[in-house]
């Protein structure tokens, strides 16, 4: 069919267009109003196939087929933000050969790149105050979470004298994390104040709304007069963990097998080495490899009644090389171990005490000098 019979036969020089199932209406004088495929397929140079109904048809997608005829009726268009978009935007430019759109998606595309490249060293840490904020995050991010819970003034004891500097390489490290993993991890603070939470230092490693790790930086030390507050930074730990977060989230696990891993890593009652969870301090006793080290720790002043038990709690290394925290006991007061052969009831003192699994190595209490 030749440009004379297309023009007799479409009223008013409109032409129908079927683009891959999309259809549009527009005239010859816009389709040829640049120096492109469109201008040569309808004015007589090539031939062109319409079906039944006078629609002509072109094996083409129809998806941006709206902005060609846009910039061709107008000179200029929007183009998407989204960078795939664009490149399709581009290829469909180029395929019709309209020079003034396919410089114009270049140059966008190349904006678009140098802006990726400076945004490089740009992150973003969302700091959280409430709870219902933090579920929200939790439950609307496919990303990693790492969450870095800082509340200094959740605290009713002094801090020793490196605890705030601790504090400071805690928060440098979230803050070089965001840096280097700003596309795959998403990095929270949470600010809450003390009446919503009892943390004052402690790393959180999550997956799908799953808590895969915590780490508590908090211990308790006990000095000659009073107690303290002493802040860790166990930046091997930390790095530890950021590194299995990184290669578990490329995984594609189920949600039995991701529950079974966080069971394996211990989240549940994982604290730091120095304090339980329920805020106990910890007895750590060596090992037969350690070095003999002894460290007292009395729940109560050294004053206090000879009738009041002394609470204390023990940890020791499982055979598996995994650190594990064994739950809180109440021992009777420490007193200077007693033979085997004495009667009566502190001579249970003389044997060792099994607290926690049976795996675990048995622990001794030692005597208070």
């Amino acid at each position: 069919m030749s440009s004379d019979d297309l023009k007799s036969e479409w009223l008013g020089n409109y032409v129908k267009l079927n683009v891959g199932g999309s259809l549009f209406y527009t005239t010859i004088a816009t389709l040829a109003r640049e120096d492109s495929m469109l201008k040569a397929l309808f004015s007589g140079r090539m031939d062109v196939k319409t079906d039944d109904d006078g629609w002509v048809l072109l094996d083409r997608s129809g998806k941006h087929f709206g902005t060609v005829l846009n910039f061709l009726r107008d000179g200029t268009v929007p183009l998407p933000d989204s960078r795939q978009e664009l490149e399709e935007v581009l290829i469909e430019a180029r395929f019709y050969c309209i020079e003034g759109l396919k410089n114009a998606c270049e140059a966008k595309l190349e904006k678009l790149t140098q802006e990726s490249q400076e945004n490089h060293n740009v992150a973003s840490i969302v700091i959280v105050k409430y709870p219902k904020v933090a579920k929200a995050i939790f439950a609307s991010t496919k990303r990693p979470i790492v969450k870095l819970t800082m509340n200094r003034y959740n605290n009713v004891f002094s801090y020793t004298s490196n605890s705030h500097d601790n504090l400071l390489r805690n928060i440098e490290c979230l803050e070089k994390y965001a840096l280097m993993f700003a596309d795959r991890v998403l990095f929270i603070k949470d600010v809450r104040d003390k009446c919503e939470q009892n943390e004052i230092c402690e790393w959180g490693f999550y997956w799908r709304s799953q808590k895969l790790k915590s780490i508590d930086c908090i211990a308790i030390h006990y000095s000659s007069e009073k107690r303290l507050i002493k802040v860790e930074f166990p930046e091997s730990r930390i790095h530890e963990e950021m590194l299995f977060l990184l290669s578990i989230s490329d995984r594609q696990l189920t949600d039995a097998e991701l529950l079974d891993v966080a069971m394996q890593r211990g989240s549940g009652g994982c604290t730091s080495s120095g304090v339980t969870a329920t805020g106990v301090p910890i007895l750590a006793l060596p090992g037969p490899s350690d070095q003999p080290q002894q460290h007292r720790a009395i729940g109560g002043d050294e004053h206090d009644p000879p009738g009041e038990a002394a609470t204390t709690s023990v940890a020791a290394a499982s055979r598996s090389g995994d650190e594990d925290v064994l739950p809180a006991a109440r021992a009777p007061p420490m007193f200077p171990r007693l033979n085997s052969s004495t009667s009566g009831s502190r001579a249970s003192f003389a044997n060792p005490y099994r607290i926690g699994r049976r795996s675990a190595q048995p622990c001794k209490l030692l005597p208070v000098h």
